[in-house]
């Protein structure tokens, strides 16, 4: 291994940080520095974000530019107005590089500056010559792993023990899974459809002729299909804990919630009689709130942001278009989320706009409610699938629904001439 005593020192320094005053480390694409550390503390009084270099403090003269990018990206995550803070492993004077960037200069019997010393005392002690510098370096690296794992076991361990605090994802997760697993025991006796019918899928016929709105909200909880399930519960915990941590619970849940159902509705008013199922219309929306969030941040122009989006959209609409996935439940959960975004967002320049948005939804949901009243594209019928679905519930000892849903679809039957 490669390694100088300054970057010994710097990562001694990342490990005092991290164990002793709460900074957590954080991956930042480098393509120009590759041996920077970034460490955050959102409640640190002074300084939430920290950079570690063990390059000479001219280096930041040049990198300018790509310094303040990333500050301002990371202030937007923590909303917050903090300077950031450069500690370079060399013996090199202070010098003022711009009003939000502080820097001081560290090495064995020397610093640039007492202040340093104040905040945080017992980093200036590490920096000793080791005898071998590759043990040294391990050893920082192993007891900052621990000291994560150690903190992330607590963290989860305290989670799981106050089931009130669980992330939202975490409860939607759950619910997917004890649906997808009552599924596994309804195939026994079926197959793919009809199970997931039972337990709730999308189905214009039984909406409609049977009246089983609940469908709309009931059909982004039902998978049937393992990989289906873990791809969405996948995306959802990753992109859903994103979103709670900058809007709250309540916003993330209500934002999951419609977005289920304007993709529901979408399919309901642009698409023929499917079965449609999962979670991914919620999930599309989650990721169109944090788009928007992007945007209200300002944090999309980092050109690392917008690829992100980019790369995103890109893989999102080529799935949206394979053959067996509902095009119209993606579009209308993106659509819906793009406007909890807005709705939800707090800037006041944006004050008009959220306005101007609520007011819009309001007649579009008008509009929608119009168009699914007076649809006529109930089509086509299953006369197959239909009876034995209703064989199903008998079996499964539900024979009251099973009459009066058999009464329900001979009556929608007969407006169609069956």
């Amino acid at each position: 291994m490669r390694i100088n005593q300054q970057e010994v020192w710097a990562t001694r320094i990342m490990e005092i940080l991290i164990t002793r005053y709460g900074y957590s480390l954080i991956k930042v694409q480098e393509p120009i520095v590759t041996n920077d550390l970034w460490l955050t503390n959102p409640l640190h009084p002074e300084f939430a974000l920290i950079r570690i270099s063990p390059y000479p403090i001219a280096n930041d003269r040049a990198n300018l530019r790509r310094l303040l990018d990333i500050r301002e990206v990371m202030n937007s995550l923590m909303k917050a107005e903090t300077k950031m803070l450069c500690i370079h492993v060399c013996r090199d004077e202070e010098m003022e590089v711009d009003e939000n960037i502080v820097e001081f200069c560290i090495y064995e019997n020397y610093r640039s500056s007492d202040k340093l010393d104040r905040l945080y005392p017992e980093i200036f002690p590490v920096l000793t010559k080791s005898d071998n510098i590759v043990t040294t370096y391990n050893r920082a690296i192993r007891n900052v792993r621990n000291y994560q794992s150690g903190l992330r076991s607590k963290q989860q361990a305290k989670r799981l023990k106050d089931v009130r605090n669980w992330p939202v994802s975490y409860f939607a997760i759950a619910v997917c899974l004890v649906v997808f697993v009552l599924a596994l025991i309804i195939k026994q006796e079926s197959d793919d459809i009809l199970a997931s019918l039972v337990m709730g899928s999308y189905y214009k016929t039984f909406i409609y002729g049977c009246h089983q709105w609940w469908r709309l909200l009931t059909s982004g909880f039902v998978h049937v299909d393992p990989v289906h399930l873990m791809s969405n519960l996948f995306a959802l915990n990753s992109i859903g804990q994103e979103i709670e941590k900058i809007y709250g619970r309540k916003k993330t849940l209500i934002t999951l919630i419609v977005s289920i159902l304007g993709g529901s509705v979408f399919n309901l008013i642009c698409e023929e009689n499917i079965v449609c199922l999962g979670i991914s219309g919620g999930v599309y929306g989650l990721v169109a709130m944090l788009l928007m969030y992007a945007i209200e941040s300002e944090s999309i122009k980092n050109p690392q942001v917008f690829n992100y989006f980019l790369r995103n959209m890109m893989i999102s609409t080529i799935i949206s278009f394979s053959p067996t996935v509902s095009l119209y439940g993606h579009l209308g959960g993106f659509v819906t989320g793009l406007v909890c975004g807005v709705v939800f967002s707090s800037k006041d320049s944006w004050k008009n706009l959220r306005l101007h948005t609520l007011i819009a939804s309001v007649i579009l949901l008008a509009g929608a409610v119009y168009l699914v009243i007076n649809d006529k594209g109930m089509g086509p019928l299953y006369l197959g699938t239909d009876p034995r679905y209703l064989q199903l519930m008998d079996k499964l000892g539900f024979h009251s629904t099973r009459m009066r849903m058999e009464e329900q679809l001979l009556e929608y039957y007969d407006r169609f001439g069956y």
